[in-house]
């Protein structure tokens, strides 16, 4: 059994090198496999709650002002793209 969990902690402690070996260098920067991932996964996060934002303004708050369709479409556009 204890070879079996120390071979598990070798595998985690060999893909843990493998993402934080820096893969590129832009600059005097170096960048890994973790941090590309950390930056996409940013990146699809911030879409996703720009859209719900969006949405909630589109369909809350610009709805119960009076706005017509075409005015809550340009400014929840525009909110989303900020």
């Amino acid at each position: 059994m204890n070879w079996l969990i120390s071979r598990i902690q070798e595998i985690f402690s060999e893909l843990s090198s493998f993402f934080a070996t820096p893969m590129f260098e832009i600059g005097k920067k170096q960048y890994s496999l973790s941090f590309l991932f950390t930056l996409i996964l940013v990146i699809i996060a911030v879409f996703w709650v720009s859209r719900i934002v969006s949405n909630w303004l589109k369909r809350g708050i610009l709805s119960r002002v009076g706005f017509d369709r075409g005015t809550r479409e340009v400014v929840a556009t525009l909110i989303q793209y900020f």
